[in-house]
């Protein structure tokens, strides 16, 4: 097991996941936009060049001298001219039907690991649960144990920090929610919350407030994000200092 780089499709937000979440949806700390986690690409070995054989030494003409007519190597002068081959024109379809083949097995093997992902994965459970306050929990989770900044490491107290979550209301619209928590460590609280809305599976997953406004009434959804900002404005702590 090991870690490794991707990047956020949506805010193309650096993020460092572990292996163990390869082909799994996740969700991103910084725009809480869930994507799934493919594996690095293998670096792709570079193609043979074919060799250039060396031009023929040309040669040197005295000055004034008429100039010949043009032969082949190893002709006589007056003997026919023999009819011009397309041997770089072969060369240059053969290359062309190399690459081509390399491109088309490289696509056929890109839809049998998409193919099999779907159909052959096992459930994941990073953000996904029966109810949105389980959800907000798993995310945290998710993010503790995934997400690195520059100068720390957010697992080093991300552990003490989860244990104090308390959700203290979840407001519901149809297949959309709004969770309001909140975390500490000693002295210190942070307050904040999540939108989340039920997937086709009936598993609540985060979201974002842009997604809401496209199901739900807009005057519902401009009501909790005034209370969202209300709400994390109760305290100067980021959840960056809580967790460095």
């Amino acid at each position: 097991m090991g870690d490794f780089t991707v990047n956020c499709p949506q805010c193309r937000e650096n993020l460092m996941v572990s292996t163990d979440f390869i082909g799994q949806d996740v969700s991103c700390p910084a725009c809480n936009f869930v994507f799934k986690v493919n594996a690095p690409d293998a670096p792709v070995p570079p193609q043979p060049q074919m060799p250039v054989p060396p031009m023929p030494p040309q040669p040197q003409m005295a000055p004034g001298a008429p100039i010949p007519p043009q032969m082949a190597p190893g002709m006589m002068p007056g003997a026919p001219i023999p009819p011009q081959t397309n041997a770089g024109t072969n060369l240059s379809k053969d290359l062309f039907s190399v690459s081509t083949f390399v491109a088309l097995g490289a696509l056929a093997i890109a839809v049998v690991a998409l193919v099999c992902n779907l159909f052959f994965s096992g459930p994941d459970t990073i953000s996904f649960q029966d109810t949105p306050e389980d959800a907000v929990e798993e995310v945290l989770r998710f993010r503790f144990k995934t997400y690195k900044k520059d100068k720390y490491d957010w697992r080093k107290n991300g552990s003490e920090v989860l244990d104090s979550l308390e959700i203290k209301e979840t407001k519901l619209n149809g297949n959309f929610a709004v969770v309001f928590y909140q975390l500490s460590r000693g002295a210190m609280t942070y307050h904040a919350a999540m939108w989340l809305k039920k997937n086709n599976d009936g598993y609540w997953v985060s979201c974002d407030s842009s997604d809401a406004k496209r199901e739900v009434a807009e005057r519902w959804v401009d009501e909790m994000k005034s209370r969202v900002s209300d709400w994390g404005r109760q305290d100067s702590n980021s959840l960056d200092k809580l967790v460095e």
